[in-house]
């Protein structure tokens, strides 16, 4: 068991969902997602210009200044949700989150929603 979590695109003339970007135990993420829109298990909510944008500018706050990561986008704490420490680990979600960020944040709006997806 762990926490699994996705981001998909959803295209919206087809409603076909697209598999983006995949995430175990990021439980950072989760986070912000969960205590934002209260999701349940599994959670889902669709992705607002907001979120990726707060998303982003969170990222490159940490990786600018790695000591403010818990204030920023700290752990959360949930069975299964992996590492608790500020360590490799979650540095390098933060750059596989950047990375994708800047990727979600390209799509066209009026073509495509953006999924967050959890499970544990």
């Amino acid at each position: 068991m762990g926490l699994d979590m996705y981001f998909y695109v959803e295209e919206m003339s087809t409603k076909e969902l697209i598999e983006f970007a995949y995430y175990r135990k990021f439980n950072a993420l989760h986070g912000y997602f969960d205590k934002k829109y209260k999701l349940d298990n599994p959670g889902r909510c669709e992705v607002t210009e907001f979120d990726l944008h707060y998303l982003l500018n969170a990222v490159r706050e940490i990786h600018s200044n790695p000591e403010r990561a818990p204030k920023i986008l700290p752990y959360y704490t949930g069975p299964f949700f992996g590492s608790y420490e500020y360590g490799d680990i979650y540095f390098e979600y933060m750059f596989q989150l950047h990375r994708d960020l800047k990727r979600l944040i390209t799509l066209d709006r009026s073509k495509y929603r953006i999924i967050y997806q959890a499970d544990y």
